[in-house]
């Protein structure tokens, strides 16, 4: 082939390529995020709350109750058989710490003590259970704080703020049948006059002690080779511990019985 003719053929490449427009590069952007507010109010999640205890506001004293069924308060007194004593010496855990209320017959011909329902004397909350263990047998402790007294117990007692009165009810027929915690009206039924425990005849054994307020009492137990040393302990800070005060359950009765 001629010389020419090959720089013909080449020109013509040449000039053909020129003609081509670049590959343009691309440029990578980030494109902007839409904002993700919501257009619209959110859809609401029906989710559980926490479920609230419900508080118990107990209901202030304005009576006292029999603490036997079918007897007048105003003559509860004279079904005591066993009256408060004090201790001997320096043994506190001598003498009577309440008063027992027993007979054979009711107002000498009536029925015996025996079984007849023992009632709540005032309103409060379940603090201590007992079931067949001596010496108080079957068994209720029942407190009721200092803001719900009446002012002349409130004086009486020289109570304050923080402490409560504690009822005891001893000796009863049955396990009873409430729980710790149990709010408790006055005149409601917490058992039968029994015979369990340290007793000698059917009776209802009642003791009166203040301490402080929201005390959940452990099971107390003495006298028994069963007894832990925990029972053991907890009897004796209920007899004739720091923390409780003793009281003659009669002047209760009494102060009570005349509002």
């Amino acid at each position: 082939m001629k010389p020419w003719i090959l720089f013909f053929i080449f020109s013509l490449i040449a000039s053909a390529c020129s003609s081509l427009a670049p590959i343009p590069t691309a440029t990578l952007t980030l494109a902007s995020i839409p904002s993700l507010e919501p257009t619209s109010s959110p859809i609401p999640i029906n989710s559980p709350s926490p479920t609230q205890i419900p508080t118990f506001t107990p209901i202030p004293i304005i009576q006292i109750c029999t603490p036997l069924q079918d007897h007048e308060l105003a003559r509860i007194t004279d079904y005591i058989s066993h009256p408060f004593t004090d201790s001997i010496g320096s043994n506190e855990e001598t003498g009577h710490h309440g008063v027992d209320f027993s007979y054979y017959t009711k107002d000498g011909s009536g029925p015996p003590i025996d079984g007849n329902p023992v009632q709540s004397m005032i309103n409060g909350r379940v603090a201590g259970i007992g079931v067949n263990r001596l010496p108080y047998g079957n068994m209720l402790i029942i407190e009721t704080p200092f803001e719900n007294l009446p002012e002349a117990i409130v004086d009486y007692f020289q109570l304050q703020a923080g402490s409560s009165i504690y009822l005891l009810y001893a000796h009863m027929l049955a396990s009873p049948i409430h729980k710790l915690g149990q709010m408790i009206s006055c005149g409601e039924f917490i058992g039968n006059v029994g015979n369990s425990g340290f007793s000698g005849n059917p009776h209802l054994h009642l003791e009166t002690r203040v301490g402080p307020s929201g005390l959940d009492l452990p099971t107390m137990i003495f006298y028994d080779t069963t007894a832990t040393l925990a029972e053991q302990a907890a009897y004796n800070e209920w007899r004739i511990g720091e923390i409780f005060t003793l009281f003659d359950p009669t002047a209760f009765l009494n102060l009570l019985g005349d509002d």
